[in-house]
């Protein structure tokens, strides 16, 4: 079974702290007009009003994410690599 969860990003959600802070908009219109829960706002405002730009880091910048699953890539395929040139060797060997 999956996770019914959702994600928002960052910018989806400072767009929803602006609609509330910035245009006064109430708390319940903006969840409703976004679909987001009212408490998940209210969380996101008081996070921003705590923390400023900081509140909503992510997971990592996205190019650090690559460049972590490309060296894990690349550690598995030289361990293949060094794997089929061991099996080339003893094939070779034993076909004499």
């Amino acid at each position: 079974m999956g996770s019914n969860r959702r994600t928002f990003t960052s910018e989806f959600k400072q767009s929803a702290i602006k609609l509330v802070l910035d245009e006064g908009q109430p708390y319940s219109r903006v969840a409703q007009k976004l679909g987001v829960g009212e408490p998940s706002l209210r969380r996101w405002v008081k996070e921003h009003q705590e923390h400023g730009s900081k509140a909503f880091p992510g997971r990592g910048i996205p190019i650090e994410q690559e460049l972590a699953q490309l060296r894990r890539e690349l550690a598995v395929t030289r361990e293949e690599r060094d794997i089929l040139k061991k099996a080339t060797i003893y094939f070779a060997q034993h076909q004499k």
